[in-house]
């Protein structure tokens, strides 16, 4: 069994919480963006203002140190669908 705190690959997870749950967000690889300039930084993650498909987006980088953990990612996946 799964623990709560155990790491999990964090593509595969999201993947499939959004299949599981019918979560309209797109996925967007790394490659599909464009960083500018750093807006805030934060203890987990440094957020840029950006682009993506022409559009003006800001994006939310992760540190190589948060964990991604399955409760980690969770919270994460809430804080996304209040913000789309």
């Amino acid at each position: 069994m799964e623990s709560e705190e155990s790491e999990i690959n964090p593509v595969t997870y999201i993947e499939q919480y959004m299949s599981k749950n019918s979560v309209g967000i797109p996925i967007i690889r790394t490659y599909e963006l464009t960083f500018e300039e750093q807006i805030s930084k934060g203890s987990s993650c440094i957020v840029f203002k950006g682009r993506w498909r022409g559009s003006e987006v800001a994006i939310k980088q992760f540190n190589n140190e948060y964990k991604t953990t399955k409760k980690e990612l969770e919270n994460f996946l809430i804080e996304l669908s209040t913000l789309t």
